[in-house]
């Protein structure tokens, strides 16, 4: 994303879809306007991913309304086995976020690779809509769902809800640690 971001510029929108495996940083999220998780584990969703990042940039780009933006990682990790979404507990969360995605535009969640040894490895949870207490809302709703509905186990979870209008993305500045998500950007009109 950086390198492409290098060749476009800030006033390029960039759409970008994820392996659900994808430990999401900062940067991440500061370099791409969209980003959408695959939902299937083996990976089957890889065009309709791609389609979902797409439509949403598109939606991003024509709309007069304000685009908001959530994301919030969450400290509890589950290994790669309980990742394969034809069965629980993963089947459960990407039932959850499909319901819960009916009140904004994009949900998405990377459960991350726990093998990697990072400071930015981990689970993530984000979202793009309209209202930004129903973008809040779904993604702490899926965030609970992740975590077994053991609140103690979230941790330091911060929220951010992002403003946006048709525009670019200012970049949230030097965040490198784990801890520094969410991320917070706008795109002024």
């Amino acid at each position: 994303m950086k390198r492409v971001r290098a060749v476009v510029g800030p006033d390029m929108k960039i759409a970008v879809s994820v392996d659900s495996h994808a430990n999401m940083t900062a940067e991440m999220f500061a370099l791409a306007n969209v980003i959408a998780a695959y939902r299937t584990y083996p990976h089957v969703d890889m065009a309709d991913t791609g389609r979902r990042a797409a439509e949403m940039l598109l939606h991003v780009v024509d709309t007069k309304a304000v685009v908001h933006f959530a994301v919030a990682p969450t400290a509890l990790s589950h290994s790669c086995q309980r990742h394969v979404t034809m069965m629980h507990p993963a089947r459960g969360v990407y039932d959850a976020l499909e319901a819960l995605e009916k009140d904004v535009l994009l949900l998405s969640f990377a459960p991350g690779f726990p093998a990697s040894d990072f400071s930015q490895c981990g689970p993530t949870v984000w979202g793009y809509g309209h209202d930004p207490k129903k973008l809040e809302h779904a993604v702490e709703a899926l965030l609970f769902k992740n975590t077994g509905g053991r609140a103690g186990m979230v941790g330091g979870i911060r929220r951010a809800i992002c403003s946006s209008a048709a525009g670019r993305y200012r970049s949230p500045g030097n965040l490198t640690s784990r801890s520094s998500l969410p991320i917070r950007r706008t795109i002024p009109a």
